[in-house]
C-alpha cells in the first residue's frame, strides 16, 4: 500500500530534524494506527502512537510524559504525517497546489486523437 511505502520513505529520509510540514510544537493526533509489524520501526515506536492516539500532545510533552528522546517521536511522526496516519490538530497544514504543465492541452489532444 501506499501509506506504508510513505511511511518507509519518511522513516528512512529522517535524519534528526524534522521533516518539512512538521514542527515541534505540533500538537499531533494519530487517526489510526500503523500496522507496525509491515513498517520500520523501533522499541518505543508502540508506546509513542499509542500515547498520540488516545492523548493529543506536542513532541516535547509527550518526549517527557514516555521518557523517550525527542528525536524517536519526531521520527515517528514525521513517518506517520508522510503516510497520513498523523496530522497535527492546532494548525490548518496547507495542501499541496498542482498545476497543470504547459503543454498539457498538446499532449491531452494527441492522446485523444491516438485513442480514437
Amino acid at each position: 500500500p501506499l501509506d506504508e511505502l510513505m511511511w518507509a520513505c519518511a522513516w528512512k529520509q529522517f535524519d534528526g530534524e524534522l521533516l518539512d510540514g512538521c514542527r515541534r510544537d505540533d500538537v499531533v493526533s494519530f487517526n489510526r494506527w500503523p500496522n507496525l509489524s509491515r513498517l520500520p520501526h523501533q522499541g518505543s515506536t508502540h508506546r509513542i502512537v499509542a500515547l498520540l492516539t488516545q492523548r493529543h500532545s506536542s513532541i516535547v510533552l509527550a518526549s517527557r510524559l514516555l521518557r523517550v528522546p525527542e528525536a524517536d517521536i519526531a521520527q515517528v511522526y514525521c513517518a506517520a504525517q508522510r503516510a497520513g496516519y498523523a496530522a497535527p490538530i492546532n494548525r490548518t497544514v496547507e495542501e499541496p497546489v498542482t498545476k497543470t504543465h504547459r503543454h498539457q492541452s498538446l499532449i491531452s489532444r494527441l492522446m485523444a486523437r491516438l485513442q480514437r
